[in-house]
């Protein structure tokens, strides 16, 4: 995986233009350091390679609960995970080779175009649902197409996390504005691509 990381305070890092961001997106604090953002549908299209035989494209709309909908921002998760049924639904939408070894876990077929093929989060706000679009790769799986969408963390209060292909996927800007303000923390989501790689590069260091 060549993803650089880092982490900016306060201001977009990099030379390039910023990107075009979505949101506000509310978010709940589980824990001052756990956001957590509620998730109203999530819609995978799946675009096949031409002239792949037996193979075609696929389109799955999942909707989430009212209730059971909240999935915690955690970059230090190295996958994410969905609550059931729904994540056996996404599960379903690749098919068994035989090597699975246990339900929650799936790889992407080659026939897959991974460029092509696309996710779509509509996150539940007090604005009204906010639409925001990955490519599968790294969100869906990783370069080996190994599956990274997991079936629920016994670890969190909500069970569903946007874990570290999230991040991947996407920048992510958590805003929490001063105390006495009267705003809440937010926050702004815009899409993350491969060659962003190349294009976003860090400021030079300042010479002391």
């Amino acid at each position: 995986m060549k993803y650089p990381s880092y982490l900016a305070f306060n201001a977009w890092p990099c030379v390039a233009e910023v990107p075009t961001w979505m949101g506000p997106i509310n978010v709940t604090l589980e824990h001052p350091t756990k956001w957590a953002v509620e998730l109203a549908e999530l819609v995978v299209d799946i675009k096949v390679y031409p002239r792949t035989p037996n193979a075609q494209d696929a389109h799955k709309v999942l909707k989430f609960d009212k209730g059971a909908n909240h999935a915690v921002l955690d970059s230090g998760c190295s996958v994410s995970y969905l609550c059931m049924p729904l994540s056996l639904e996404l599960i379903e939408l690749f098919p068994d080779d035989g090597e699975r070894a246990n339900p929650g876990v799936y790889k992407v077929p080659d026939y897959v175009d991974l460029h092509a093929s696309t996710v779509r989060f509509v996150f539940t706000t007090d604005r009204g649902p906010v639409p925001f679009e990955i490519g599968f790769h790294p969100f869906i799986c990783n370069a080996k197409r190994e599956g990274l969408v997991w079936t629920e963390s016994p670890g969190s209060r909500y069970g569903m996390v946007l874990g570290l292909n999230f991040f991947q996927s996407a920048y992510v800007a958590l805003h929490h504005p001063s105390p006495g303000t009267g705003k809440e923390p937010y926050v702004m989501l815009a899409r993350q691509n491969e060659e962003d790689c190349d294009r976003y590069v860090l400021q030079p260091m300042r010479q002391t």
